[in-house]
């Protein structure tokens, strides 16, 4: 009988060759992380609502434009803007600088408005815009809904399997254990705790980005050799018996390399980024909760345009430090990234999903030489559900002839459920099924 955990259909393997450095590591992180919340909690002062909600409204303007940064930036980023590059190209980055313009209606239009009503929520300026109680109370449990289904859960859930992966603790312990400390620390140090750990947050995203990109280019000689060799990124063996494999499953896009496409046959229409996109992200920056509480918290209005502009800046980065490596990995490992042991268009996952949980794996994996940086980098990149690349019957085998690396062992793989193609509980490479109770 299948444990719960199992149940998922889930098989996560523990890090064959983790050292005591690699668990050292976040270990360490995660001390610093607590022992910024202890001394936020020590010496800022919470006694009145401003505090507790603001910050004391004393955030200068690089606090605001890190924590607006780290706020955005996360798990989702890492896997989806580096897989869409490496199966379309570059204009998933328009998502991004997209949103340096949305930056300066936050700053310049919202803020001031916001600022001048005196409130330290979102649903309270609501009310006392339009003067009504439940109005405040639809949209406060609109953003928890919200919240709660996508965001919290996908960060609790990376957070849980990466500490059962390294640490090789039980999966609901995990989640017990980030939930509580998220808690504790957000609930006794405000919003003060939330910041600083955002900084801190901040300066490991944009490290570990500029780092991965200097290597991934290192080793592909730089933007004309991408430019060159991208287009000719397709796996050699494209079909299995009188099967085979849509031309856009494998075949890259002949406008990789352009931002604004065709409104009739690009993947990303141009009308659609520039109008479409424009009014999703003024909502998304301009009227979401943590976006106008870190606005709200500054110390004044120039403050608070300073931060915008400072995120604006950063948000040019992914195109060059998640994008583009994406795109590399398509280049360097054209087999393993394409060759799924899956038909790509005939499953759930899309052709775009499914590469993008290969993408960073490859690099971090084959391009960072530390073994406690290479161990870190997943905590940017969780790959929940990570495929196996190994042949099985039954299933399209794309390689390239001219491949010369071995697969690095996976970190996670999503193992077929009872009555599968795979076998009634086949796990890794055909292993037996395993006892309840071990790692899934």
């Amino acid at each position: 009988m299948l444990s719960p955990w199992q149940g998922f259909g889930w098989t996560a393997q523990l890090f064959s060759s983790s050292s005591a450095l690699d668990v050292l590591v976040i270990v360490l992180y995660f001390l610093l992380v607590l022992g910024i919340a202890l001394w936020v909690i020590m010496s800022c002062s919470r006694g009145t609502e401003e505090d507790f909600f603001l910050a004391g409204r004393s955030l200068v303007w690089w606090q605001i434009g890190a924590f607006l940064f780290a706020s955005n930036i996360g798990t989702g980023h890492f896997m989806g803007l580096a897989g869409k590059g490496a199966s379309s190209g570059i204009a998933v980055g328009a998502f991004e600088w997209n949103a340096a313009f949305i930056l300066c209606a936050l700053g310049w239009v919202f803020s001031p408005v916001y600022m001048k009503s005196g409130v330290v929520t979102l649903p309270r300026y609501l009310r006392k815009r339009f003067g009504g109680y439940r109005i405040q109370f639809l949209l406060a449990v609109l953003y928890l809904v919200i919240y709660i289904f996508s965001k919290i859960s996908v960060e609790i859930c990376a957070g849980a399997v990466f500490m059962r992966l390294v640490l090789g603790l039980d999966v609901y312990l995990a989640t017990v254990v980030l939930l509580s400390v998220t808690g504790i620390c957000s609930v006794t140090g405000g919003f003060a705790a939330v910041v600083y750990t955002d900084l801190l947050h901040a300066g490991f995203v944009v490290l570990g980005s500029v780092l991965l990109m200097g290597y991934a280019f290192n080793e592909i000689g730089g933007y004309q050799e991408l430019e060159s060799r991208y287009p000719e990124a397709k796996p050699t063996v494209t079909q299995e018996g009188n099967w085979t494999a849509p031309m856009e499953c494998f075949v890259p896009r002949a406008d990789a390399f352009h931002v604004f496409r065709d409104p009739v046959t690009g993947d990303v229409p141009w009308p659609g980024v520039v109008f479409g996109l424009s009014t999703i992200s003024l909502y998304y920056w301009c009227t979401d909760q943590i976006f106008v509480q870190g606005c709200l918290a500054g110390k004044n209005l120039s403050h608070v345009k300073g931060g915008c502009v400072l995120c604006g800046f950063l948000k040019l980065l992914p195109m060059f430090s998640i994008v583009m490596p994406g795109m590399i990995s398509r280049v360097l490992y054209t087999g393993r990234l394409l060759g799924a042991g899956q038909r790509p268009c005939d499953r759930l996952l899309s052709h775009a999903v499914r590469v993008c949980l290969r993408a960073l794996e490859l690099l971090h994996e084959q391009e960072v030489p530390p073994d406690h940086l290479r161990r870190a980098l997943p905590l940017l990149r969780h790959d929940p559900l990570h495929h196996q690349p190994h042949h099985r019957p039954g299933h399209l085998h794309v390689h390239r002839a001219d491949s010369r690396q071995t697969p690095p062992p996976p970190l996670l793989e999503f193992a077929e459920q009872p009555g599968g193609e795979g076998g009634p509980g086949r796990g890794h490479r055909g292993e037996e099924p395993r006892a309840p109770g071990t790692a899934r």
